[in-house]
């Protein structure tokens, strides 16, 4: 559904993305990972439409991501949570998807907003929330845009290991009934092996695929995983590419 070939950006005289080649399944869950400054919120913007690549090209289903974007079949979700502090959280559900010029649908607003624990709080505004209740409005709005490719870069990175890992078992189980396509960035490898189908890990300057990790977990995912002796050998593979140990190429 989505295809990276050969994309490099460059900024002046510096590339922060170079030679990059990927292809995405429709309703596949990519998990990517790298260090600092390695280019993964650039590649990421380049696949929202946002960044033009210097090289290479971008398709979702063979239109480019700028096209896909304006007709809301890109949703985004970054590490703050964005939110209009005007809008109670139900108002900042429905806002994208009127945006998008998208029929309105309340019932499946409240319905997502419950699904992520917060049928007591669809009045309440941004102000009244917990962190991790903001996150949850801001995945919930993203969601119900309905868009094909959901696109998340660190989004519980402000977050207590305890929140993120809940909201991590409701982010997979949510979007996995959707078929929604999903690229997340992060820095956390346990975070990155428990969520996605598959991992990439981007090596720095200018950032480029080091290796591609198959997760084949069983399904559905609960956090009695991260005990897994599995589990914890994946997690130590991807360290091992990560931070450039000698480690085959999956």
């Amino acid at each position: 559904m989505i295809r990276i070939e050969g994309v490099r950006v460059s900024f002046d005289s510096v590339t922060a993305v170079s030679g990059v080649d990927l292809d995405i399944d429709r309703g596949e869950f990519l998990t990517i990972v790298g260090p600092s400054g390695c280019g993964k919120t650039t590649l990421l913007h380049a696949v929202a439409g946002l960044q033009e690549p210097t090289e290479g090209r971008i398709g979702i289903d063979g239109e480019g991501p700028g096209r896909a974007r304006d007709a809301g079949r890109i949703g985004l979700v970054f590490q703050e949570h964005t939110l209009l502090p005007w809008k109670t959280a139900l108002g900042n559900v429905t806002f994208l998807r009127r945006i998008a010029g998208k029929p309105p649908d309340e019932s499946g607003a409240r319905a997502l907003l419950e699904s992520v624990g917060l049928s007591g709080f669809l009045d309440a505004y941004p102000r009244e929330l917990s962190g991790g209740m903001a996150q949850r409005v801001a995945i919930a709005r993203a969601v119900h845009l309905d868009a094909d490719v959901l696109l998340m870069d660190e989004p519980f990175g402000a977050l207590d290991e305890i929140t993120r890992d809940e909201l991590g078992v409701e982010l997979r189980e949510l979007l996995q009934e959707r078929e929604t396509t999903v690229l997340f960035v992060t820095h956390s490898v346990p975070e990155a092996v428990f969520l996605g189908d598959r991992c990439v890990v981007l090596r720095g300057a200018p950032g480029a695929v080091e290796a591609l990790f198959d997760l084949d977990f069983p399904a559905p995912r609960e956090t009695s995983l991260f005990t897994d002796s599995a589990f914890q050998e994946r997690v130590a593979d991807v360290r091992a590419a990560l931070y450039a140990e000698a480690s085959p190429r999956r």
